[in-house]
């Protein structure tokens, strides 16, 4: 029997099918049952590719049928529009710290590309704790009231749940802190008020730095 959970998973990916076609009015509609390709990208949080195989990858109602020989590296030609498939995907090189990924997806295109971001572990031993604060400064800082940053992982989205973003209030000297593991790039959106003044890249290390890290607005 499924459990709760898995049934709940299906339906909203059901949801998010039904509503894809919906969204699209102008573009051919989903193609149920014809040929689609699935592609798979595992990065960790630079961009970097990393080296994973696929375990498992079973179209839901066919749970006997282990279709990971059909792959060619990180892509099925195989997959059917309207199918939901349920994949683990392993790293590829056995004792590496990379974690197993267990993830649904829904394939209402041709072709279909799914993006995984693994973050880096956090190796700081802080997790009893509170994490220590990360600084960043704006440069330069605008004469601007109500100015605020919002940080997000550049390459995401994140299986894991662990990086997500920030938002918090940038003081007058430019300073605004995060708090939370890092390590990787991240984009640094800068508001005054609901206005977006500025869109930024930045490398956030995984342990705080004790200088600042410039956010450059020019």
């Amino acid at each position: 029997m499924p459990t709760t959970g898995k049934i709940l998973r299906v339906a909203a990916l059901l949801l998010i099918l039904s509503g894809l076609t919906a969204l699209y009015p102008s573009r051919a509609q989903m193609q149920t049952g014809a040929p689609a390709t699935v592609t798979l990208r595992v990065l960790d949080s630079y961009g970097k590719p990393l080296d994973y195989k696929v375990e498992s990858f079973y179209a839901i109602g066919q749970p006997d049928v282990n279709l990971a020989a059909k792959f060619e590296g990180l892509t099925f030609k195989r997959a059917v529009q309207g199918n939901i498939y349920e994949l683990r995907l392993v790293a590829a090189s056995p004792g590496t710290h990379y974690p197993r990924i267990h993830q649904m997806i829904g394939v209402a295109e041709p072709s279909t590309l799914v993006v995984f971001s693994v973050p880096k572990p956090d190796l700081s031993g802080a997790s009893e704790g509170l994490l220590p604060a990360t600084t960043l400064v704006i440069q330069p800082m605008p004469r601007a009231e109500d100015v605020w940053a919002n940080v997000r992982p550049a390459y995401g989205p994140s299986f894991s749940g662990t990086d997500t973003s920030e938002t918090a209030v940038v003081n007058k000297d430019g300073t605004f802190h995060l708090h939370g593991t890092h390590g990787g790039l991240y984009i640094a959106t800068i508001y005054q008020g609901s206005k977006i003044i500025r869109l930024a890249i930045v490398d956030i290390p995984q342990f705080a730095p004790e200088k600042a890290i410039e956010v450059r607005l020019n």
